[in-house]
């Protein structure tokens, strides 16, 4: 009744005061009293503090009001999922949580949530984690894949190291701590396997791979001299960027930016690039998907929501150094789905692992927000080729190859690489050692012999103590009393022919021997260093045409030399 008296006195001086006439005044008066206080609307609130700070950057400049793209079904649904993970989050450690979603055939963003709760102070709740940048983890892997495929640097079926290395100051390990010996590269990409990716890397090219991200929208510090770990998280990302990157797998390598505000439909204002063009090979990005849509996999917990979820369903984890950032990002025909958790504050926790704390949140709003069992076309056949290639390594074949086999690469990106495990030696026939490349031998007493050889790191590992290079034969020593030193090869006075278009020629053996501790023999071409070699072993080097002097020396400085001649075909 009090609320009505109220009610009614400001009903009635708004008609004295002439704002409403007789016939609304009576209108308003039979209107029920509200029972209760409703509270005002309060939806997307990251999202909308981010539209509305991106609307100010138009060149419009402020907006009166913005028309967003987000969906309020897929928006509603996507909140309310987040919240029934916080305390699953919580009990991994994670206190922080964003999720993005973008439709493939439009780009449109049509979710994002910043965080679990906008007004937990004490967890930085107003901050919008997918604008923020953390360490990418495994989730660039997918694009150096399809860049090395594109490139010719591997096939899906090409083997790569995976055993303890160091480079520099960098030993990358992987996730488990345990390693494979060899792995192909489409399994190297399914198991998220660093050491790996490192050597794709590195034979793919760092510059190339940089400049693929930048076009792909990905802002990061390019003033920073980025190593080899960028493909193991040492690069940072935001949610949003990424996801729309993934949205480029899913449309065939065609890239563009993310559309968030219809109103002034500018584009991404980091990433300045064109509307849409071709990133990536559309073949070497089907056979990426092929890979990230493994189902035997460690980044794997909810296969079955996985196939529930409107067609097949593409993804990868992330986890970055430290436990500090859990990634997994996957998409179908219908929409991409990125998902970030962790800890704004940088707090660490063993439960922060993206097929832990990201994964199964990623899989349940990809399931929830799908409406269409739509596929992802494959491209033409005439993208792919098949080439013949070594039946174990996967790379071009050598005559040492035992046989080859066919695979599917992207067209003309057959493989440049040469097989590196299969080589062949002079041996000796009757103790099976490496025939001494300066001695003469009978007839019939020595032969070639091809034999796998893997790097010392992979044969451990393997336990393939036969996979190495055989010994040089004891023949080949030279008997000699104190800290002596010999070359045996190049003979002093002896003159060369480089021959061209003929493989394994063009190039002279160094060889030497010496009786000091540490073996080790430093080699210099007319006055400049070319290296070191171990007493009895063998360096290949190229010679310019002309007179050529040759010089070895040991760590107890004794010398020798020999003067050689080359001469041009």
């Amino acid at each position: 009744a009090a609320a009505r008296g109220g009610r009614d006195r400001v009903l009635d001086r708004m008609e004295a005061c002439g704002v409403i006439d007789r016939s609304v005044l009576v209108a308003a008066k039979a209107e029920p009293v509200p029972l209760s206080v409703r509270s005002l609307p309060f939806h997307a609130p990251h999202a909308a503090e981010f539209i509305k700070a991106r609307s100010r950057k138009s060149e419009a400049g402020s907006q009166a009001s913005v028309v967003s793209t987000l969906d309020r079904r897929v928006q509603g649904r996507v909140e309310r999922i987040a919240q029934s993970y916080r305390a699953q989050l919580n009990r991994l450690g994670a206190r922080n949580a964003s999720v993005v979603v973008i439709e493939n055939d439009t780009r449109k963003v049509r979710a994002l949530v910043g965080n679990l709760d906008f007004w937990d102070t004490d967890a930085a709740g107003q901050v919008a984690g997918f604008a923020a940048p953390r360490s990418s983890g495994s989730t660039l892997k997918p694009f150096l894949y399809a860049l090395a495929l594109e490139k010719g640097v591997v096939t899906p079926e090409s083997l790569v190291e995976d055993a303890p290395v160091q480079i520099g100051s960098f030993r990358p390990l992987d996730f488990g701590e345990s390693w494979e010996g060899l792995v192909t590269a489409e399994r190297a990409l399914s198991q998220s396997l660093n050491v790996p990716f490192v050597h794709i890397l590195q034979r793919t090219g760092l510059e190339r791979f940089l400049k693929l991200l930048k076009d792909g929208g990905l802002d990061y510090r390019q003033e920073t001299a980025y190593g080899l770990s960028v493909i193991t998280g040492a690069l940072e990302v935001n949610l949003l960027d990424l996801t729309n990157l993934y949205v480029t797998l899913a449309r065939g390598g065609m890239h563009s930016s993310y559309l968030i505000d219809l109103k002034s439909q500018i584009p991404n204002p980091k990433s300045q690039i064109a509307p849409a063009f071709h990133l990536l090979n559309p073949a070497a990005v089907h056979l990426t998907r092929r890979a990230l849509s493994i189902r035997s996999r460690p980044d794997a917990p909810l296969v079955g929501v996985a196939t529930a979820a409107g067609g097949k369903v593409f993804w990868k984890t992330g986890t970055s150094w430290g436990f500090r950032d859990a990634w997994s990002i996957g998409f179908n025909g219908q929409y991409t789905v990125g998902v970030w958790a962790g800890n704004f504050s940088g707090r660490h926790a063993k439960g922060i692992v993206g097929a832990q704390a990201a994964a199964p949140l990623m899989f349940d709003i990809l399931a929830a927000v799908t409406t269409e069992d739509r596929a992802i076309a494959a491209p033409p056949p005439s993208g792919f080729s098949r080439v013949a290639v070594c039946e174990h390594s996967g790379y071009r074949a050598t005559p040492a190859c035992p046989g080859t086999k066919q695979v599917v690469t992207v067209k003309d990106a057959a493989p440049a690489r040469e097989c590196p495990y299969h080589k062949q030696y002079l041996v000796e026939n009757e103790s099976g050692m490496r025939a001494c490349l300066w001695k003469l031998y009978p007839e019939g007493e020595v032969s070639q012999r091809a034999m796998t050889v893997y790097p010392p790191s992979v044969a451990d590992v393997l336990s393939a103590a036969d996979a190495r290079p055989p010994p040089l034969s004891p023949s080949c020593a030279v008997q000699a009393t104190g800290d002596t030193l010999r070359i045996v090869s190049p003979a002093s006075g002896a003159s060369y022919v480089m021959t061209e278009g003929v493989r394994n020629t063009g190039r002279i053996p160094l060889q030497g021997y010496t009786s000091v501790r540490d073996k080790t023999i430093s080699w210099f071409i007319n006055n400049r260093y070319v290296g070191d070699t171990r007493s009895g072993e063998t360096k290949l080097v190229s010679l310019s045409p002309g007179p050529s002097k040759i010089v070895a020396v040991n760590s107890a400085g004794h010398k020798d030399k020999a003067e050689v001649a080359v001469s041009a075909p």
